[in-house]
């Protein structure tokens, strides 16, 4: 007869076996999954400010709207999304060699974790999140685009993703730094709050 060790690894290799199945049979759902199927929209209301900040790097604070319907991008073994807005532009300080193609640069500005629930998001006035900065004094009278992208976070399976990129021939960075303001200068000891 077999001892109560033998059947237990029986049984516990039997259930892993059954298990490892059944995810691999959730994560081949996914491949009739369409994340393009989501309707996003974006657009830029204006740079509210552009100044050279410490080391001579160009920091900006862009207003933009988001209209995100990600319905579509959820299917039952979804868990969340991944929202995000970047900022793309033509870096030409970026030091390449003669004949070569200038690098594109690309900035994450705002991000939101997006549930089944919530999957709607309309944005009508957004700011930066985080810093647009770029190496140098590179920002200044740059074209620039908008790009939406999400990350599909699956309950069990691969990640996959989706993004759609928004330009306008108006979206450009100002030919010139921004005054500083002193009235919203904050005192040396002090820290600016988040937006």
């Amino acid at each position: 007869m077999h001892s109560i060790w033998t059947r237990l690894n029986a049984f516990v290799t039997l259930a892993l076996s059954v298990f490892l199945v059944m995810c691999c049979a959730v994560a081949a759902t996914d491949l009739l999954a369409d994340a393009s199927g989501a309707r996003v929209d974006a657009g830029v209301l204006g740079v509210e400010k552009l100044v050279q900040g410490r080391g001579g790097q160009d920091e900006a604070i862009l207003n933009f709207w988001v209209d995100l319907d990600l319905t579509e991008a959820f299917s039952w073994n979804t868990k969340q999304l991944f929202t995000y807005v970047s900022v793309r532009y033509v870096d030409d300080s970026a030091g390449r060699g003669d004949g070569e193609e200038p690098l594109r640069s690309e900035v994450v500005v705002w991000d939101k974790i997006v549930v089944p629930l919530d999957a709607v998001v309309k944005q009508p006035r957004v700011r930066n999140k985080y810093k647009l900065s770029g190496r140098g004094p590179e920002l200044i009278g740059k074209p620039f685009e908008l790009v939406v992208g999400w990350s599909v976070m699956p309950k069990c399976g691969y990640m996959y993703q989706g993004s759609k990129v928004f330009s306008s021939p108006d979206w450009v960075m100002p030919s010139n730094y921004t005054p500083p303001n002193p009235a919203s200068a904050t005192p040396p000891n002090m820290h600016p709050t988040h937006p």
